[in-house]
């Protein structure tokens, strides 16, 4: 005897209300992290961009591999864009913490090339 599948089950996220459509087909959007940071990799100048509104002053901290701190900057997260100018550090990998209201905000690495 043959597999007949139930195609009467309804919706997956809505079980016992079979008539209820489908919302959608895609993916919920993703939210925008708290800042941006771009570009990666980065020669001269490192962005950053706040994609909310901030109260107080913001700092970024670059670490190098070893964990030691290769660059410290505060700056105000009501401005557009911040640039951090990397142009004296030697190439490799960094990373990096951004800290607003008393907690990192956001955190990562990026890339250091000529």
């Amino acid at each position: 005897m043959p597999f007949f599948p139930n195609y009467r089950l309804g919706p997956i996220d809505n079980p016992g209300v079979p008539c209820t459509a489908t919302v959608g087909t895609q993916a919920p959007p993703t939210p925008l992290p708290v800042f941006s940071v771009f570009p990666n990799p980065v020669s001269a100048a490192l962005k950053i961009v706040p994609n909310r509104q901030f109260g107080g002053q913001a700092r970024v901290r670059l670490f190098d591999v070893t964990g030691r701190m290769a660059l410290e900057e505060i700056f105000d997260p009501q401005s557009a864009c911040t640039e951090l100018d990397v142009r004296a550090l030697p190439d490799g990998m960094y990373f990096y913490e951004i800290w607003s209201e008393g907690r990192v905000a956001r955190a990562g690495k990026v890339f250091k090339v000529e």
